[in-house]
């Protein structure tokens, strides 16, 4: 083989692999694991790499998403071929064809050590039902090691789970006891990176009543319904950056639930304030929910100090909405960030802020929601969205409003609007909004 920055994942011969799609990297062909949610290529680099993807049939060309990478591919019969210059996480969007993903990582310079480790070592696959931390463990699934079942840390502290190998879901999945993926129950100084979780079959990461948090470098290609991306629930001081989440619902979530009054076989109480969230430079690709979701479970006096910046919405498919405050319950939400975030598909709804009751409320007062800005937003838009694309921003009542709402520097395929009406703008019992 030539010189290459390539660094190859060994799957086991076992995993499935994917019957309508190829992909070489210098010439060398990798593993494209078939799941759920797509064709799914995934690698390290150390530096720029041609790559060649083969489809089943012929192709006509190929959005490479997000489009701020400026990545264009050649289409030359069945094959896609394209120059990456590094690690990078993509869509290639091919139009008629399945979605493939590519994940090219960096190469792995962190590599766990001592006594706490678990180590899952490549080329092999492990079975592991329900995997359990206790304090100061940490799980190693290394790149082309496949674990499958679902993880729970319940009031366990300074816990790490990383590595660039596979957690795969479908144990659970096809088992007739769907349950949520990956768990951090009442647990302090948690680290989460790295991994390629696919096959979900539900909230495919939850923090429950939590602090100390930190998320980097997850891949996920969940496709199951309620396959939320990442669940903050009852927690606080945590910071999600460097994500790349496919959803079968909701990708951001903050919630705030005491689930023992909801009929499940586990009852959770995170019933808490959620305080200190940042989400940042993250890939977004949600069917059937919002992109960003605040709501609608928020049972707590307080929901605030939230900031979204710099993250890349590759699409909010079927009835899911790309900005979402959907209060149910008693909460005051206050002080939300929307910074710098590029937007390149939206049908439904782009803004959705309501105060409401829904079948997911348990409080009988109504909340708040106050203090939310956007600025710095890109919207590319289709021939479909005017008359059917709109925004909501709705209170309850007068006593329950949405207050003190502002847009600066939004953009609808590069032009600034210069009136709130071209958001397709609906309000009810709302104070305080303004563009800036």
């Amino acid at each position: 083989m030539p010189d290459t920055h390539l660094i190859p994942y060994r799957y086991p011969r076992s995993v499935p692999r994917s019957q309508r799609a190829q992909v070489l990297i210098d010439g060398a062909p990798i593993t494209v694991l078939a799941t759920g949610g797509g064709e799914v290529a995934t690698c390290a680099v150390s530096g720029p790499v041609e790559v060649e993807v083969r489809m089943n049939r012929p192709v006509q060309g190929a959005l490479i998403r997000p489009l701020r990478s400026g990545l264009v591919a050649d289409a030359s019969g069945t094959v896609l071929r394209f120059r990456l210059p590094g690690p990078m996480r993509l869509a290639i969007d091919i139009p008629g064809g399945p979605e493939v993903f590519l994940f090219a990582d960096p190469p792995e310079e962190r590599i766990p050590e001592g006594p706490l480790v678990r180590r899952f070592a490549a080329g092999q696959v492990y079975e592991v039902g329900e995997l359990s931390l206790a304090d100061g463990e940490t799980v190693w699934i290394e790149g082309g090691a496949v674990v499958r079942g679902c993880l729970r840390a319940h009031g366990v502290r300074s816990i790490t789970v990383c590595g660039r190998g596979v957690f795969d879901g479908s144990y659970y999945l096809d088992a007739g006891d769907r349950r949520r993926f990956l768990v951090f129950d009442h647990c302090q100084d948690i680290e989460l990176r790295d991994l390629l979780l696919i096959n979900a079959p539900l909230w495919q990461v939850v923090f429950g009543n939590c602090r100390g948090v930190h998320v980097s470098g997850l891949k996920e290609v969940g496709h199951a319904g309620s396959s939320d991306g990442i669940d903050v629930v009852g927690s606080s001081q945590v910071l999600i950056e460097d994500c790349f989440l496919r959803c079968g619902d909701d990708a951001i979530v903050i919630k705030s639930v005491d689930l023992t009054t909801h009929p499940q076989p586990e009852p959770f109480m995170w019933s808490a304030n959620v305080e200190d969230v940042e989400v940042r430079r993250c890939t977004i690709l949600a069917y059937g929910g919002a992109a960003f979701e605040i709501g609608h479970e928020l049972q707590a006096d307080l929901v605030r100090n939230l900031r979204f910046r710099d993250c890349d919405v590759l699409g909010t498919h079927h009835f899911g909405c790309t900005f979402s405050i959907r209060n149910a319950d008693r909460a005051c939400v206050e002080d939300v960030l929307y910074e710098d975030i590029r937007v390149e598909h939206a049908y439904k709804a782009f803004i959705d802020l309501r105060i409401i009751k829904s079948m997911w409320g348990r409080d009988p007062e109504r909340g708040h929601v106050r203090r939310v800005r956007f600025r710095n937003i890109d919207w590319k838009r289709t021939r479909f969205n005017p008359g059917y694309t709109t925004s909501l921003i709705g209170g309850w009542s007068p006593e329950h409003l949405v207050e003190d709402v502002s847009f600066e520097n939004i953009r609808i395929d590069g032009v600034p609007i210069t009136s709130l009406d071209e958001l397709e703008l609906h309000t009810r019992h709302a104070t305080g909004l303004r563009l800036v």
